[in-house]
């Protein structure tokens, strides 16, 4: 569960810092067939690989839907650079509480008490994401307008909905709730 958790918090992270947003479930329903054929044939990396390109590509539309100015450009990339330390530093930690975390669950011996410990400061690492999303995501609303808020507002239920959909694609459920 831990690991589900910071690798979401992780998409979640990167979504944020990349100024380029998008995806339309609607477009993708049609390309999501053949993905899923190819992952019951077993070729699930080539799947994966369709998934990413389908990602950067509607990144690209969703820039374009929201039209932000030359202006509102500038903002985000100051924005960016004024959280970018704080992201780094905590991805770093994380990196490194998930290698400790690692080497202690595949080590020889059992040491419960050391893995509850890294877990937990993996945890609150997790949390510290969290917040600076939150403070990023509160700071990135003063930039945009009422209009562009909601579009990304639509682009985040239809990644959410279209995670959810790979997913079921990987399991061979069609979806998972």
């Amino acid at each position: 569960m831990r690991r589900w958790t910071m690798g979401m918090g992780l998409i979640l992270l990167l979504g944020m810092m990349v100024p380029l947003w998008g995806e339309d479930v609607e477009d993708a329903q049609g390309e999501w067939e053949p993905m899923k054929q190819e992952a019951y044939r077993g070729d699930r990396r080539a799947m994966l690989r369709e998934a990413i390109q389908n990602r950067v590509s509607s990144r690209v539309r969703m820039a374009d839907e929201m039209n932000l100015s030359q202006e509102q450009k500038q903002e985000f990339f100051l924005l960016v650079v004024k959280y970018r330390q704080g992201f780094m530093a905590a991805l770093e930690q994380a990196k490194e509480k998930k290698a400790q975390l690692k080497d202690l669950v595949l080590s020889s011996e059992h040491d419960e008490e050391a893995i509850r410990s890294v877990s937990g400061d993996l945890g609150e690492i997790l949390g510290e994401i969290s917040v600076l999303i939150s403070e990023f995501g509160m700071d990135a609303r003063g930039i945009l307008s009422e209009e562009q808020v909601d579009i990304f507002m639509k682009f985040q239920e239809s990644k959410d909905s279209a995670i959810n959909h790979f997913l079921g694609c990987l399991r061979g459920a069609g979806s998972v709730q």
